[in-house]
């Protein structure tokens, strides 16, 4: 027998589903989540860690109290043993990923230690190459300092700072401000270089090396997990299967 759902006024049956996940532009979500739940069959959990696993969800989404639990489920149509359920499956997957990757930390991090360099520099931008010039001599000359030039004629939010940005990570520099700044010597001046439409006045003022602490162990593990995940779904098909030949799932 077919299931039917009401939502609202709407009734539809089960069959339905799927068409309306693909028409609502859902259904690669869906698909990631089928595919998730798939490498997490062999990732089992002891009473002790479940019980771990819950606290952690609970404390995590602040669902300590049972009023915050019963909001939670009302919100999403859930019953307190898919509440459960999910709390597991999120225990499990961070289990999963350290289980896949956590061990070539050390060696993703050593190939790609420069992506996670910092940078702290100083910045000036204007439109115009002539109002550039002029002031790129007068901070050689030293008749202003940096930050004065950057307050007053900067075009950006750096203004606001005396042109001090950072630190920041220099792949999310455009790529060529990181060049000038990873060529630069700390405290020496750029030339004026157009960015786009801009032209900006650089000074690098500290590189800062990245080491590897929790927070870019963490990163560099989610890194590896997304591409494992965006390769499965490159390569998984969903397929219209004969009910007849169908198994049950």
């Amino acid at each position: 027998m077919t299931r039917q759902y009401k939502i609202g006024q709407r009734v539809f049956s089960s069959e339905l589903i799927i068409p309306l996940l693909q028409q609502y532009q859902l259904l690669p979500q869906f698909l990631r989540e089928c595919l998730i739940e798939q490498a997490l069959e062999d990732i089992d959990l002891s009473a002790e860690e479940e019980q771990q696993a819950v606290q952690e969800f609970c404390l995590q989404n602040q669902l300590e109290d049972p009023q915050a639990q019963q909001r939670w489920r009302d919100h999403y149509g859930m019953t307190p043993n898919q509440l459960k359920a999910l709390a597991l499956r999120t225990f499990r997957l961070q289990r999963f990923k350290q289980q896949t990757w956590g061990a070539k930390v050390e060696s993703l991090f050593l190939k790609e230690k420069e992506k996670f360099d910092q940078v702290v520099y100083s910045l000036v931008r204007t439109d115009s190459s002539e109002i550039a010039q002029e002031l790129f001599f007068r901070l050689q000359e030293q008749e202003q300092g940096f930050s004065e030039v950057a307050a007053t004629y900067s075009k950006g939010p750096e203004a606001q700072t005396g042109g001090l940005i950072g630190p920041v990570e220099v792949t999310k520099l455009h790529p060529k401000l990181a060049q000038v700044l990873l060529s630069s010597e700390p405290g020496k001046i750029r030339p004026p270089l157009r960015i786009d439409q801009w032209i900006v006045l650089v000074k690098l003022e500290r590189l800062l090396p990245a080491t590897l602490d929790d927070g870019l162990r963490e990163r560099l593990v989610e890194q590896q997990f997304q591409d494992w995940l965006r390769l499965q779904m490159e390569q998984t098909q969903l397929e219209v299967i004969d009910p007849s030949q169908a198994a049950v799932v």
